[in-house]
């Protein structure tokens, strides 16, 4: 396959990654990491063209990123996605029968754009895994990447990206991937998403808007009583063994966080034939805050590691390494199968 560059956009952060899926492998051959403002966008609707424009552009020519096919992929926010079975029939028949399903009984609107993937088929009947979304959003996204000069291949989900990269992965931050569940957990500023996997395919994932936004907000309101907002995730280092305010507000937010990530956790679980948790994977921006990992899995019971390597993922420059637990979505989403 061509190299491409696939991009995700959050409503605090641009990442892009540029490479190419090959012979089972994907070779990273750049990443880049720019902050966006935040009014930029919006629950995933680009609401200011020209300023994300302006800031693509400008990572694209720092980092001398040169590929002209672009893949964009979203978080799932803003997405309905359903699993479900429809008869078995032809490639038309399946996709009028699952537009059908999701607009009738899952609460799609007309209006939306519906794609699905086949991901199981027994006696007559095929299970799909649905997505739709809003057309106002993906023609957004459409008229950004035109705007650029690229050409758009393809839009993706961050969950769908993450379960290309687990089936063809043998090994996780250096050990043998288990084979009992595990989880990726995505901490970023607007939000949090818990992706859980078994057998090497994602079977659940789910969103909260807690995130690293609220946890600067609650640290702020107890910290500064006349309410003036500051950045406070900056100095904030568990590892540190002396105490301090923000540390102790950060903790106390870090409880309520991390009982509604545990109660997400059982619900999975229940679902799943083997109950036990092998382990918690924390990718996104909360991994840039020392020790978050450890407070995490002391509350959610389960072993907790940054994830740091992806036995299938190559980067050409080992700088880039570091970004793995930022770019992880836009690498899995140069996966076209």
């Amino acid at each position: 396959m061509s190299t491409v560059v696939a991009i995700e956009i959050k409503p605090e952060r641009i990442i892009l990654a540029e490479g190419q899926n090959m012979k089972g492998k994907v070779l990273v051959t750049n990443v880049a990491v720019g902050d966006l403002p935040k009014s930029a966008v919006s629950e995933s609707e680009i609401r200011d063209l020209v300023m994300v424009r302006e800031s693509l552009q400008h990572l694209i020519k720092s980092k001398g990123i040169r590929s002209k096919k672009a893949i964009v992929t979203l978080d799932i926010g803003n997405m309905l996605i359903r699993e479900f079975d429809v008869p078995a029939g032809k490639a038309a028949e399946v996709a009028g029968m699952v537009r059908t399903e999701m607009i009738q009984n899952y609460s799609a609107a007309e209006s939306d754009v519906i794609q699905f993937t086949q991901i199981g088929s027994e006696e007559g009947k095929v299970k799909v895994r649905a997505t739709a979304l809003s057309k106002q959003i993906v023609q957004g996204y459409y008229d950004l990447i035109k705007s650029l000069k690229l050409n758009p291949i393809a839009m993706d989900s961050n969950a769908n990206g993450i379960e290309k990269l687990m089936q063809g992965c043998k090994e996780i931050n250096g050990e043998a991937k288990s084979d009992k569940p595990f989880v990726i957990l995505d901490f970023s500023g607007s939000g949090s998403v818990i992706h859980a996997l078994n057998h090497g395919s994602v079977q659940i994932s789910r969103y909260t808007a807690l995130g690293l936004d609220d946890m600067n907000e609650y640290i702020s309101s107890k910290v500064n009583s006349f309410g003036e907002k500051a950045d406070y995730l900056g100095s904030l280092d568990f590892n540190r063994e002396e105490e301090s305010e923000i540390k102790f507000h950060a903790l106390n937010f870090m409880d309520q966080w991390c009982s509604e990530i545990q109660k997400v956790i059982k619900f999975i679980l229940l679902r799943m034939d083997d109950h036990d948790l092998s382990h918690v994977y924390l990718t996104g921006d909360a991994c840039s805050i020392p020790g978050i990992e450890r407070v995490i899995g002391e509350r959610v019971f389960s072993k907790t590691e940054i994830l740091t390597s992806l036995s299938n993922v190559q980067f050409r420059k080992p700088s880039d390494q570091d970004f793995l637990f930022q770019s992880i979505h836009a690498v899995g989403a140069m996966i076209r199968l």
